[in-house]
């Protein structure tokens, strides 16, 4: 009886470890790892820039840190971020979506998606990615608030820095806001 209920928990874990990693299998098939060239030109105009921060089920205390932890980032560089939910649907149609997946290794993919239109026919639109930046990194099994933090801190310094390039005038609004002693 003992020895049933242990092979079923070792079951039950490698089905888990089994997913987790055709699940990352899948997604680095399907989406690129790191932006194209041109998709910094996608996120010029973009007045503000709201956050939704997705994990597996149950880590919801920890997926609300990294959300936090994310919109204070984004504000410290002087990019502007709703407070309020309702605003994910509005604002340009446009939203940074952040995925993390912690079972036996570290995923990590920061994405902006926007309503994007064919040219030949307007009439079209679909929700796609015009800006990513995505890693895994196996090394880290059991990743902890402060290692996913950094990792997700990495790829949003990336999305900043495309930002300020192709906004200058929220570059300079930052820049003068420093000078007179502005704190965010």
């Amino acid at each position: 009886m003992w020895l049933d209920a242990q092979l079923v928990e070792r079951v039950i874990t490698m089905r888990k470890t089994t997913f987790s990693l055709l699940f990352i299998a899948i997604v680095l098939v399907c989406t690129a790892a790191g932006q194209e060239p041109n998709s910094r030109e996608s996120l010029r105009g973009l007045s503000t820039v709201p956050v939704k921060v997705q994990m597996a089920q149950g880590q919801a205390f920890l997926a609300e840190q990294v959300q936090k932890f994310i919109e204070l980032r984004l504000r410290l560089a002087g990019i502007n971020v709703p407070s309020n939910k309702a605003t994910l649907r509005k604002e340009g149609n446009a939203a940074l979506f952040v995925t993390l997946l912690t079972d036996g290794l570290l995923f990590v993919r920061v994405e902006l998606k926007q309503y994007v239109f064919l040219k030949r026919r307007p009439t079209i639109q679909t929700y796609e990615r015009t800006w990513n930046l995505s890693s895994t990194n196996p090394t880290i099994p059991h990743a902890s608030e402060d290692e996913i933090k950094a990792d997700v801190g990495k790829k949003l310094d990336e999305f900043i820095k495309d930002y300020l390039a192709v906004n200058p005038k929220r570059r300079a609004d930052i820049e003068e806001k420093k000078r007179s002693g502005f704190k965010p």
